[in-house]
């Protein structure tokens, strides 16, 4: 085997990020855009219920185009990191896609046949065992729905703050001039990452808080910014505008809680992000010791870390509800399942 083909069926690393968010308006996705079915070639829609193997048929079979150094795109679920919502694969030949479609992010086809397919896991499923459940499956599914509520009043109550902070902070944005034109002197000096900018969300907020997915790459030096309370989301965001402003193409990383938000920024050679005060290459000033920041961000946080707690409720009822439904299925059909999308998606790309 030559050394060209040889790199072409080395594994390769999928691109990872985020296409939902449990943020300060509550549960919110972008699955219409990120899985769009006039962008593929084929797009097959899972449905089943919790703990009957989509994620794990979707990481198999993405596992096994990444295997031969076929390009793939894993996104995570924004509830559970480790688990999966959806798979992309991209070859010269064509485009495919393996995604969730069951709730929160319920998908129907819009062109069933031609585009989309539904594959169902139903009849993996033991229905007599399913129907005895069946009581302790809604109890289960409302509590875990009440759980979810009681979160996204909390996010909101602390998008609230965060909106009155932002306000404060845009008052005083002047405040960082020279600051904001050394970091826009660092990206305009760096190369940029592609023609045109990209909106990213690799990171999520769950039960465990916020938790970043790994870095595509980690070759790039990383310059780390730090500032007391939440100014230093505030001050990227404003690097970013800035950016866009001077034509700076760039990836912007959202915040998992606000769309509108910045947290991280990258060009070809460069990522800025927040880091602890001990670790950071630019310290901002904080902002003038009149403002009533201390309390904003106090509260802030609290609501965060009940809003979590809500978060870590309906993880456990969810894990219940997937110790049913894994009691009731027949992983060998799944199994099945999962070699005939992959046979499906091979014949597609020319694979």
């Amino acid at each position: 085997m030559n050394s060209e083909s040889s790199a072409k069926n080395q594994a390769i690393k999928p691109r990872r990020y985020f296409a939902a968010r449990n943020g300060y308006f509550g549960f919110s996705h972008s699955f219409e855009k990120v899985f769009a079915p006039e962008l593929f070639d084929k797009l097959l829609i899972l449905k089943g219920g919790p703990g009957t193997g989509k994620s794990s048929l979707m990481k198999a079979v993405m596992q096994d185009f990444l295997c031969s150094g076929t390009r793939a795109d894993a996104i995570h679920c924004s509830s559970d990191p480790a688990s999966l919502d959806g798979v992309i694969i991209t070859t010269e030949q064509g485009r495919v896609g393996l995604i969730d479609g069951t709730a929160p992010h319920t998908t129907d086809p819009r062109y069933p046949g031609a585009i989309e397919e539904i594959v169902s896991l139903e009849e993996a499923f033991d229905l007599g065992m399913l129907k005895a459940q069946k009581e302790e499956i809604v109890k289960l599914s409302r509590l875990k729905a009440d759980a979810y509520r009681a979160a996204y009043c909390c996010l909101g109550a602390a998008g609230k703050i965060y909106a009155l902070y932002s306000a404060l902070f845009s008052d005083y944005k002047d405040y960082y001039e020279a600051e904001l034109d050394e970091i826009i002197t660092l990206l305009d000096d760096s190369k940029d990452v592609k023609d045109v900018s990209e909106l990213k969300q690799t990171t999520c907020f769950c039960k465990d808080g916020w938790v970043r997915l790994p870095y595509d790459d980690d070759d790039k030096r990383v310059y780390r910014i730090s500032m007391d309370g939440l100014g230093e989301i505030l001050f990227i965001s404003l690097v970013y505008r800035e950016a866009e402003c001077r034509n700076i193409k760039l990836i912007a990383h959202t915040s998992p809680l606000d769309a509108g938000s910045a947290i991280e920024l990258e060009t070809a050679n460069i990522r800025i992000a927040a880091a602890p005060s001990s670790k950071a290459d630019l310290c901002l000033r904080p902002l003038p010791s009149n403002l009533p920041l201390a309390p904003l961000v106090a509260e802030h946080q609290s609501l965060l870390s009940i809003a979590a707690s809500y978060l870590t409720k309906a993880s456990g009822y969810h894990a219940e509800l997937e110790a049913i439904y894994g009691k009731a299925v027949d992983f060998g059909v799944v199994d099945g399942i999962r070699d005939v999308v992959t046979a499906k998606f091979k014949t597609i790309l020319g694979a």
